[in-house]
């Protein structure tokens, strides 16, 4: 059977809302006066149980998901929805009529057009297994209108960066990487105490293919040295980066790993 969710509260779920007083321990130079949800308490996160790198796009649609939900539902409801759900049963493109899942936007097309599961009806496995969206015995379900794309279409490197912002101030954003292949060992190894992320290849070799990751923005901030960063949030567990995050360089342009160029986020 499959419902409509109605608002109301989990008591049982692991919020990220001691982030802030572990961040204030760090070496890390940050401010944290700038920091868009969880510091101001409007946006608690929840933890992502994940150290897959291949469930990504999964992990950062179902987050935006996540985030846009808590903002709009009277009263804020924090719920975890089905990241497993998506990497068994994602198969739709707006463009090809099937896909093979890994795509932001076929996820985004999947929930608009599905519904998506709570994580305790259909829980992660860290595995794709055979769809059982039409299987479960109960299934509360949580639909998006639409999806768009962050207009970053101005050929004006401060405008496309000024797009980025406003995006994020009204809600965690999905961001697609495209990381050297040169940086990817260093990028898997960031610690807190490495501060602000900003890369390290000063040479790119080109035929070398990237690889492409997806991350939640869910905030911005500066350094106290002055270094702006964005506040991302892996989907490779806590123990990656600061309890699951990352400061990552902002700037203007198509941003570092152009992470300005490729950003969605949903409508509810």
């Amino acid at each position: 059977m499959v419902l409509k969710l109605q608002l109301w509260s989990h008591s049982n779920f692991s919020l990220i809302s001691a982030l802030a007083s572990n961040f204030k321990t760090l070496e890390a130079p940050c401010s944290y006066a700038t920091f868009a949800f969880q510091l101001q308490n409007v946006y608690p996160m929840l933890l992502s149980p994940s150290k897959s790198t291949n469930a990504c796009w999964a992990f950062g649609a179902i987050g935006a998901v996540e985030g846009i939900y808590f903002i709009k539902s009277k009263p804020k409801t924090l719920l975890a929805f089905s990241e497993q759900e998506l990497i068994d049963c994602c198969v739709c493109d707006t463009k090809r009529g099937t896909s093979q899942g890994g795509q932001p936007s076929a996820a985004f097309e999947y929930i608009k057009r599905n519904g998506i599961s709570l994580e305790e009806d259909y829980p992660y496995m860290n595995a794709k297994m055979i769809c059982r969206r039409n299987k479960l015995t109960r299934r509360h379900v949580v639909y998006i209108d639409d999806y768009k794309r962050v207009d970053v279409e101005s050929k004006n490197p401060d405008d496309m960066l000024n797009e980025m912002l406003k995006a994020v101030k009204r809600q965690p954003i999905l961001a697609k990487l495209c990381i050297p292949a040169e940086d990817v060992e260093n990028f898997k190894g960031y610690k807190g105490r490495d501060g602000v992320y900003k890369g390290f290849s000063t040479k790119v070799i080109s035929d070398k293919k990237p690889a492409a990751h997806g991350m939640l923005i869910v905030g911005y901030g500066q350094s106290s040295d002055g270094v702006p960063y964005w506040i991302l949030k892996n989907s490779w567990g806590t123990d990656w980066g600061i309890d699951g995050y990352m400061y990552f360089l902002r700037s203007s342009g198509k941003g570092l790993y152009g992470i300005n160029t490729c950003a969605l986020y949903p409508t509810i």
